[in-house]
């Protein structure tokens, strides 16, 4: 009867890890993401602005005009 060697099972692959997944990436691209984010940041606050004055603004128009209440009568007759 021959030896037993041990399991049948296979072993487990080693899991290779990504370049762009170790922490030395992170750090060097984290002072870019920051200076990103700074830049960005008031063009997005004046679009968010921006948007706001103008749905404010078109739903004044309606409300002045009656353009609202007049789809709604249109689309009933």
């Amino acid at each position: 009867m021959p030896a037993r060697r041990g399991s049948n099972r296979k072993p487990r692959r080693k899991v290779h890890r990504r370049p762009y997944a170790t922490p030395e990436v992170y750090r060097i691209l984290r002072p870019r993401i920051k200076a990103l984010a700074r830049t960005a940041a008031p063009y997005l606050a004046c679009l968010a602005l921006l948007l706001a004055v103008w749905g404010y603004s078109v739903a004044l128009w309606d409300v002045a005009y009656g353009y609202g209440a007049s789809e709604v009568s249109h689309a009933q007759c």
